[in-house]
């Protein structure tokens, strides 16, 4: 079951983000996107859009979407990140190719890299950040089956 929806209450302070943040890497992520809309797009469109989108994938996929505005075009983009799906390399390119709205940037999730608390920065919008599905919390392996 797929659900989303759209924070009512955003953290507004870098203090809130941060924590906000700490808790959403506490998730299995497998990638970084940011989709692009070949043609300019209401926040309903790209919304509907990236929902239609991530229902062809695999049944337990979750994400966390930002929508945001280009500061030079005004043009809207997406930026997520997706889990449920794993990180195969088939995987991978189903994601890059399946995108057909536009262009799309798919990279591995990276904790080191910041890209949750990038999205953060959009939450003070409150229909600008969206939660989809029911997100996996990480658990590290255990090595040597100890």
């Amino acid at each position: 079951m797929r659900v989303a929806l759209v924070l009512e209450v955003c953290p507004v302070d870098s203090a809130a983000k941060d924590q906000v943040a700490a808790w959403l890497k506490g998730f299995r992520w497998d990638f970084w996107v940011t989709p692009t809309f070949r043609y300019p797009k209401t926040q309903g469109q790209a919304v509907a859009a990236v929902r239609q989108w991530l229902a062809t994938k695999e049944p337990n996929v979750y994400a966390v979407v930002a929508y945001e505005r280009g500061e030079r075009t005004d043009r809207l983009h997406v930026h997520a990140v997706i889990g449920g799906i794993g990180r195969h390399p088939v995987e991978f390119e189903d994601i890059r190719r399946s995108w057909r709205r536009g262009m799309i940037d798919v990279d591995p999730y990276d904790p080191k890299l910041g890209c949750i608390r990038y999205m953060l920065d959009f939450a003070d919008d409150p229909e600008g950040l969206e939660f989809i599905g029911s997100p996996v919390p990480y658990r590290p392996r255990r090595r040597g089956g100890k």
